[in-house]
């Protein structure tokens, strides 16, 4: 062999090692089932794109990414787990629909992207726990941008949303789900996320559910409302429900309104709750006292949250913390909580040095009053007349014009009604509502005559007492609208910690944005 040979020979061993040790490029496959050159020979190129997301997946490897082009797609199952993120979005401005349900079980490192997850009359579950998606035993999965429905123009829906059991990592953000039966769960799960979520209308009870597990859990900056045509409701519709145990959960930042009740937490009787943070939060009309309730549990915090028509409950609970707030209901001393900071609307006790009683907290736009119907006397009411607790003669008189917002989940229509009878215990109301009163009556809103936006907004007004006002020792993060805690000009410091012009409730008060 001469040198020339023998050079060729080694520059040629050099490259097919090198070649072979190169990581292999990130691949795209692309699916179209109408297209007329889909097959599941092809090369998945957008020009010959594969046929079944199947193939796709058996082609598939960590790194890649699958692009699914407008269509229905029929149940499908990973059970993979893939070393580097496996992709799975929809192409541009296309409705890639899967209508059978997905299932990832043992499976991990996805990322699901821009999809839909409904039902066809085929394969709508006759089980309406039917789930949209399963994730069991899993881990590293993302849920982003996208949309889980069943058909609006049902009446009774079907579908649980995302069943996540027995994994980690698992994140659910920037999605759209409404007309459906159950919502998102975790179960003896970790580091679980849903964020930035936009969820009702739905048929049963909660929207999110947590079940015994340890978290983390964050449920962070989502809108949860069942105001809409109301499909038939069953169980007792609420936000966000904890049913045996939970720790380290964190809810912030979110929206609720118009459901049975904002968060509740009754378990915890076999192990108890521990490290929970309620911050950011506004919620209101519900229709149950529980806005924010909490049993058996440590380490509970409620700072910086907006409850114009209830009040946080934290029954038999250790280590709990309860500032910053603005509340509609008069405080109740509980063993085991330190409260102060509060602003409460009503007048009644003053459970902390620093609380405000009886104080208006001037809110950008909301009603004078707001009363519940009394839920004992739900049989005698009509749909004009509603049986009430309070001081009605006080509040209301013959010719005032109020909203009533009934609990059957029908939308907040933005209609007054004008009132035609006063008695001690009752008030009449025309034109009557379009359905009976249901499980827990109507909700009714005074405002101040000739108002006409009935649209309420309980960010605060510059003259609020709650500005500057509130404990920064708390650690408040952003509020909803991506504030952090700004000093109003002309407005005393009166709060209490490092930074001395926090504000109470949700939303931090930023002049002239």
């Amino acid at each position: 062999m001469n040198r020339i040979t023998i050079v060729c020979v080694v520059v040629a061993a050099w490259a097919a090692g090198s070649l072979a040790a190169a990581p292999a490029r990130a691949a795209q496959w692309h699916v179209a089932p109408g297209h007329a050159a889909a097959s599941d020979s092809s090369t998945g190129t957008p020009e010959r794109p594969l046929k079944t997301f199947a193939k796709a997946l058996d082609l598939a490897k960590g790194g890649d990414t699958i692009v699914l082009a407008a269509g229905e797609y029929p149940a499908a199952a990973i059970g993979k787990t893939y070393d580097k993120p496996l992709t799975i979005r929809a192409a541009k401005d296309a409705r890639a629909a899967f209508v059978g349900g997905l299932s990832i079980n043992r499976g991990g490192g996805l990322r699901l992207s821009g999809l839909v997850f409904t039902w066809t009359e085929a394969t709508r579950p006759a089980n309406p726990m039917g789930t949209f998606v399963a994730i069991t035993g899993a881990q590293d999965v993302e849920i982003a941008e996208c949309e889980f429905v069943d058909d609006p123009k049902r009446t009774e829906w079907a579908g649980w949303l995302c069943n996540i059991t027995d994994s980690r990592g698992i994140t659910v953000r920037d999605t759209k789900a409404h007309h459906f039966y159950f919502g998102f769960s975790a179960h003896r799960s970790r580091d679980v996320t849903f964020r930035n979520l936009e969820i009702g209308p739905w048929t049963h009870e909660d929207a999110i559910r947590v079940t015994d597990s340890e978290g983390p859990v964050l449920i962070e900056g989502s809108h949860i409302c069942n105001m809409a045509v109301a499909g038939r409701k069953g169980g007792h519709v609420d936000a966000i429900q904890v049913v045996g145990w939970a720790e380290n959960l964190t809810v912030r930042n979110c929206h609720i309104h118009g459901m049975g009740q904002g968060i509740g937490a009754f378990g915890g009787r076999d192990r108890r709750h521990k490290n929970w943070r309620i911050e950011g939060n506004l919620i209101y009309d519900v229709y149950a006292p529980h806005v924010c309730s909490v049993y058996n549990g440590d380490g509970i915090v409620v700072v910086n949250n907006t409850f114009p028509q209830n009040r946080p409950i934290l029954s038999n609970c250790t280590g709990g913390i309860v500032r910053n707030n603005i509340i509609g209901v008069s405080g109740a001393k509980e063993p085991g909580v330190e409260s102060d900071y509060n602003l409460y609307i009503p007048q009644g006790p003053k459970l902390g040095e620093h609380d405000l009683v009886g104080v208006d907290p001037k809110f950008v736009n909301a009603p004078l009053a707001t009363i519940k119907s009394d839920s004992r006397r739900l049989k005698e009411m009509t749909r004009s007349k509603f049986f009430l607790r309070g001081a009605l003669r006080s509040l209301f008189a013959v010719g005032d014009l109020v909203e009533v917002v009934n609990s059957d989940g029908a939308a907040r229509d933005g209609k007054q009604h004008r009132v035609t009878a006063v008695g001690d215990d009752f008030v009449e109301v025309d034109p009557p509502l379009a359905g009976d009163p249901a499980w827990a009556g109507i909700v009714l809103h005074k405002w101040p005559a000739g108002h006409k936006n009935l649209v309420p907004d309980y960010r605060l007004r510059p003259d609020s007492p709650a500005i500057d006002s509130a404990d920064s020792t708390v650690k408040r993060d952003k509020d909803r609208d991506g504030h952090e805690p700004t000093d109003a000009p002309g407005t005393a410091n009166t709060g209490a910690g490092p930074v001395k012009y926090l504000d109470r409730g949700a939303f931090e008060f930023t002049r002239g944005k």
